[in-house]
């Protein structure tokens, strides 16, 4: 299993978590990279609007 995460200050953001099938090379997918980048924003997205809130 692999597990993507970001951690900032007291929060931690799980971004992507899935199984690895295959049993050659160990490159993750295009489509796998896409989906952590996209949430990474978002984390930070969140994460920002969060901490203008205090």
């Amino acid at each position: 299993m692999v597990v993507y995460t970001l951690e900032i200050q007291n929060f931690v953001f799980v971004l992507h978590a899935f199984q690895k099938k295959s049993t050659s090379g160990i490159a993750t997918t295009q489509q796998d990279i896409e989906i952590i980048n996209n949430r990474l924003k978002e984390a930070r997205a969140y994460y920002n609007e969060m901490k203008r809130g205090d």
